[in-house]
């Protein structure tokens, strides 16, 4: 029995230490009694499972190929030689330590390793080589004095001594009963096959890896060149590894390696190519870019570089615990070495564009890296501090906050460095490849992530000063005109116009003077050189030597002068201010040409004429009263007629054409219509001020959230007419003032014309409250009415058949009047109100046309009452269109002669504007029911699956497993038509939707009935910046089981603005 079989027993019963028996170790017998001793305590504990203790940790059964290639670095080998053969593997590894008793004890051992407290070493844990019985039960190793057998995954079984030899050899039967010998070799081959760089790039001592089997053969090796070891205790070299299976390849890195501590450090390894004789930067891929801990882990980086640091990681090294506080120390450190990079690679020449393309640039990453936050945050505060880091044009690096980056490359070609400073001192281009497709998410990082400064056409447009473009060559000035023909969209007239160059000093003219093409009006400034002579300025005629000038200027719609131009440029801009003026030759003859102009104008023109005149002071007038004249604009006067004259009798305050200008000219009424001089009085609207107690009393009682406006009328000179004394004449001359306000307008709008208004706010809606407006209680309470008897009366004490016989009551709108001015009913007007209806109406249209329109209701309600659906909505299948934003073709497409459909919810027949619907509501309504109901069910479908809905009057809410009911679904149609522009709306917690529902029984319409007020409401949503939040369903088939679909038009404003969808205007309204 040896010394340690006798010390056992002691051990078991505490007597002596473990420390003590391994003091005592002297061969591989001694370390055999002891294994035998733990292999029978486990046994007699029931753990007959070892080897899957062992080996069932690593998801690779080859992963003992890197155990193997760790011990052998740590054992300061050179090279290493995998030989694989039929029966088994043979590994040598040449130049390092041979093996001891430690070493012995360690791969016998179980959590027991002779590195624990070397922290040179790679293994940590002396559980790695467990792995090789993944292959075989018996692994052999000869090394230096000692050659034994593992047997029972612990037992070392002394074989004979070989001569020694300067290399280590490890034998690998395979003889592992789990896997046959041929699954054995396939797993190895591949492992072997599929090194790469990454298995030797940061290994501190092996060089080459060699591997040999039949007559293939293949081979990874590093060559280090040292570059620069004294800088801040960061040692740079360059590696090359050359890989010879399957096809030769040599990468290059360049390595950083700075100390962590006493004994460990950390590794950061670039990828380097040469390209035009220089050595550069580029990408590895992302795939290949694991965290390393010596050897790759499971660990995606999501970097574009290699990182190595002694994490600490799970047994089988796969993964980092990323919580470990000392795992986070080293990422903090590598973060550091970042930093500390930066300055090295600029001084090697290698910090370009394409080197931070590489760096940790996206917001987010596909992966599960442990170190992609922290190198992105350290970027960001790398960039932004006054290292100059960002390559500048021309050579040079500057700050994150001088860069200038351009949204396009021409701009250097367009603007100098010189130019540059000029408009931010001190600032400089960044170098060029930023626009580069490469370099796309680098230009991203610096728009989104960093405070760099984006040098754009908008940006250009402001700098495009007089003084700026007079210092200008003709040669930069047609630079500037390509770079904006190329640029259509800022030379517009729908372009805002604080960024549009139509109106910046861009043509140089004949005088060498700077000005805009045209005015703020979009009146041109300047022309084309004229053969005849000229008082306009036009464009410096050399300029127009060069073809993208021309081509420019064409586009930019400047051209020879004309009437119009003449009229615009010299006539109007005489009448901006009338101190000035003179009623005298030269004015009639301005007004002359004017008219003139109007009769031949053509419409494109027509409007600019009419608006640059009615807004000058063109008009020659005088007040009546007082005799004074003076130049007014026509919103200011009124034309000259005798019952003006009289109305505004004594009234200071009025204009009228004076009754020079109106002999003078004979044709004066073509401009006085074109210029809309008015021939009555005006309404003139302000603020009433309305008290609290009258706004609650209009309102009534609702959910009033806040005032929204007050606007009430007067009726210009009516207060100084009513002050006079009135009498028959009198009052004639204001009835028929009166009568000639209504009869023009339609009935809607001449009942309107008497009321003022009150508007606020409820939950959706903005309703619009009438009151009787100032003027019309001035005419209510005022005795100027005579009746038969002739007597002077106020409207409100006789009825309209009691009125003098002088006052015209046939005119259109007169019963409108007779109930606004509060007069007395007639004997017709006793009648309940629906009586009186049906006899104005028969009065209007004739008893034959009468007739007719009954028998056409009746065919009209039959054809309504004609429609069934096939099937209730809840039994319609859901299948959904994909709506696809896609633009109208450049051509007019006349809308409504489309298949409109007169069975579209909301819709018109065909060829019909909507305001002449002729079918009955009734099955329109049926038909948007069905389909809101429709959509109603899918919703119900949809979050249903989201927990159990609760039914209620107004829709469902849904309650999730947690008890949570934060979702709501109102359906504002249930119960009956709501009047609100929206059907449906979506309640989750503090996120709204809006659905609007169209529905018709087609199966191919496009054309899509809209209220005003929905489209209102949908552009309520859009300026609110929530326009993705309300959608259209349309929903075609309505009724069928089959056929039905439906499509979601999300933000329809939005799609209408970019040209996906247009506006049919099916009426309008004239005055």
């Amino acid at each position: 029995m040896s010394q340690i079989s006798k010390m056992l027993p002691d051990f078991r019963s505490g007597k002596i230490s473990k420390e003590e028996i391994w003091e005592h170790i002297k061969s591989i017998q001694d370390i055999r009694d002891i294994r035998e001793f733990l292999l029978s305590a486990i046994k007699l504990n029931d753990a007959e499972n070892l080897q899957e203790l062992l080996v069932g940790q690593y998801s690779d059964p080859s992963h003992f190929i890197f155990e193997i290639m760790q011990n052998a670095d740590d054992a300061g080998a050179k090279r290493i030689s995998f030989i694989l053969e039929d029966e088994c593997l043979k590994i040598e590894h040449f130049g390092g330590n041979d093996f001891d008793l430690d070493d012995i004890k360690g791969v016998t051992g179980i959590g027991y390793s002779t590195k624990k407290k070397d922290y040179t070493k790679i293994g940590q844990f002396g559980a790695g080589f467990k792995s090789v019985y993944a292959v075989t039960s018996t692994p052999r190793i000869e090394s230096g004095n000692y050659c034994f057998e593992i047997q029972d995954f612990m037992i070392p079984h002394e074989k004979k001594i070989l001569p020694t030899t300067k290399k280590t050899t490890i034998i690998i039967p395979f003889d592992n009963p789990r896997k046959t010998k041929d699954e054995i070799i396939q797993l190895i081959l591949t492992c072997l096959e599929n090194l790469d760089y990454r298995s030797i790039l940061f290994l501190n001592n092996l060089k080459k890896v060699e591997w040999f089997y039949g007559d293939a053969e293949g081979f990874l090796s590093s060559d280090i060149k040292t570059k620069d070891n004294t800088h801040d205790g960061i040692e740079a070299c360059e590696v090359t590894i050359n890989k010879s299976w399957p096809t030769t390849e040599n990468n290059r890195f360049l390595l950083f390696k700075k100390p962590f501590d006493r004994f460990r450090y950390i590794q950061m390894a670039f990828k380097i190519e040469t390209k035009d004789n220089l050595n550069k930067i580029v990408s590895i891929p992302s795939l290949e870019t694991a965290v390393c801990v010596f050897f790759p882990t499971l660990h995606v980086s999501d970097l574009e570089f290699l990182v190595q640091a002694p994490f600490k990681t799970t047994i089988n090294r796969e993964r980092i615990p990323i919580t470990d506080k000392d795992n986070q120390e080293l990422v903090n450190s590598l973060c550091w070495l970042l930093v500390d990079v930066f300055p090295r690679i600029k001084a090697m020449g290698m910090l370009d564009i394409d080197f931070l393309s590489i760096m940790p640039l996206d917001e987010t990453y596909s992966g599960d890296s442990p170190v992609y936050d922290d190198f992105r945050l350290t970027l960001i505060r790398l960039l932004s501090g006054n290292e100059p880091f960002i390559p500048k044009e021309g050579g040079g690096f500057t700050t994150t906050e001088m860069t200038v980056i351009p949204s396009s490359e021409d701009f250097r070609d367009l603007l100098s460095k010189k130019d540059l400073i000029k408009f931010r001192p001190n600032h400089a281009w960044i170098e060029r490849s930023i626009h580069r497709a490469e370099a796309r998410r680098l230009l991203d990082f610096f728009n989104h992530s960093m405070s760099v400064n984006i040098f754009t056409v908008r940006n250009l447009i402001d700098e495009l000063t007089e003084v700026f473009l007079q210092e200008k060559s003709d040669k930069w000035l047609t630079r500037l005109y390509t770079f904006f023909l190329q640029r259509p969209a800022y030379w517009r007239k729908d372009f805002e116009k604080n960024y549009n160059v139509r109106y910046k000093p861009i043509i140089r003219t004949k005088e060498k003077e700077m000005i805009a093409p045209f005015d703020d009006k979009d009146i041109r400034n300047v022309f084309l050189p004229s053969d005849r002579p000229s008082r306009f300025s036009t464009v410096k005629p050399s300029l127009l030597n060069n073809k993208s000038t021309r081509e420019f200027l064409k586009e930019l719609s400047l051209r020879k002068p004309n009437h119009y131009d003449e009229l615009m440029k010299e006539v109007l801009p005489l009448y901006k201010k009338p101190d000035t003026l003179e009623m005298d030759d030269r004015y009639i003859e301005d007004i002359k040409s004017v008219i003139d102009f109007l009769g031949e104008a053509p419409p494109k023109h027509l409007k600019n004429i009419v608006d640059g005149f009615s807004g000058a002071f063109f008009l020659h007038a005088y007040n009546p009263t007082t005799g004074i004249t003076k130049f007014s604009r026509s919103d200011d006067v009124y034309r000259n007629t005798d019952i003006l004259q009289y109305y505004f009798k004594g009234y200071e305050s009025t204009l009228l054409i004076s009754p020079d200008l109106k002999s003078s000219v004979e044709n004066l009424e073509i401009l006085l219509s074109a210029l809309g001089v008015r021939s009555l009085p005006r309404l003139i609207k302000f603020n009433p001020n309305l008290s609290d107690e009258r706004k609650k009393q209009l309102r009534g009682d609702c959910d009033y959230r806040g005032g929204v406006s007050e606007e009430d009328y007067k009726l210009d000179g009516l207060d100084n007419f009513l002050q006079q004394e009135i009498n028959l004449k009198h009052s004639l001359q204001l009835w028929n003032i009166l009568k000639s306000l209504v009869q023009v307008k339609r009935s809607f709008y001449a009942e309107r014309m008497f009321q003022g208004f009150y508007s606020y706010s409820i939950p959706y809606h903005t309703p619009e409250e009438p009151f009787d407006a100032y003027f019309t209680n001035r005419f209510k309470n005022t005795e100027w009415l005579y009746d038969k008897r002739g007597e002077l009366v106020k409207p409100g004490e006789i009825s309209c058949d009691d009125l003098n016989e002088g006052y015209n009551t046939d005119f259109e709108n007169f019963e409108i009047v007779i109930q606004v001015l509060g007069f007395r009913s007639t004997i017709s007007q006793q009648l309940p109100e629906e009586e009186q209806e049906i006899l104005r109406l028969g009065k209007e249209v004739g008893l034959d046309k009468l007739k007719a329109i009954v028998d056409s209701k009746k065919d009209d309600e039959q054809e309504a009452s004609a429609w069934e659906p096939e099937c209730d909505p809840d039994e319609a299948e859901s299948q959904e269109i994909e709506y696809v934003s896609s633009l109208f073709p450049g051509e007019i497409i006349d809308l409504t002669s489309g298949q409109s459909g007169n069975n579209q919810h909301g819709g018109s027949p065909e060829n019909e504007p909507s305001v002449l619907l002729s079918v009955d509501d009734k099955i329109l309504y049926q038909i948007g029911y069905w389909a809101e109901s429709y959509v109603y069910k899918l919703l119900k479908d949809e979050y249903g699956a989201k927990g159990s809905l609760i039914e209620n009057d107004d829709g469902f809410k849904v309650e999730t497993a947690n008890g949570n009911t934060n979702i709501e679904v109102i359906w504002f149609n249930k119960n009956g038509e709501s009047g609100i522009p929206l059907d449906l709306q979506i309640k989750d917690g503090n996120d709204e939707k809006y659905i609007e529902v169209k529905g018709t029984t087609s199966t191919d319409e496009t054309v899509i009935p809209y209220t005003p007020r929905e489209w209102i409401f949908a552009q309520e949503k859009y300026q609110n910046q929530s326009g993705h939040k309300y959608s259209i369903y349309h929903v075609t088939g309505v009724g069928s089981k089959i056929n039905v679909r439906y499509q979601v038009i999300k933000d329809p404003v939005k799609e209408w603005l970019k040209g996906a969808i247009r506006i049919d205007v099916v009426a309008i309204q004239i005055a």
